[in-house]
């Protein structure tokens, strides 16, 4: 994407909806996200939490360019990941428990 690292959406609330629990902000720390620009579909990795008073997390995308998400960000990005993970050509493996 070309993006500056800001976020073109809305502007940021400091206030989540109280029926939706905000995902701990280390946990969500290598999770896989996708987002549209320009009607193409970019893939990301969540690398760090940026401010976690709000929270705020990084997101890296695949082709390097980077932004910060809110947690409404966050759930859209997750969400529509979810909708594309099959076509995700860096998607995260699932590691294994069990140890030899």
């Amino acid at each position: 994407p070309t993006n500056t690292g800001q976020s073109t959406g809305a502007p940021r609330s400091n206030k989540s909806p109280q029926h939706e629990r905000t995902p701990s902000p280390p946990e969500e720390i290598g999770s896989r996200v996708a987002k549209f620009f320009d009607q193409k579909l970019f893939y990301g990795t969540i690398v760090k939490v940026t401010d976690p008073d709000e929270p705020l997390w990084q997101v890296a995308y695949d082709d390097g360019d980077e932004e910060e998400f809110d947690y409404d960000e966050l759930l859209t990005a997750k969400k529509l990941y979810a909708e594309h993970k099959p076509v995700d050509k860096k998607k995260r493996k699932t590691k294994s428990t069990k140890t030899k």
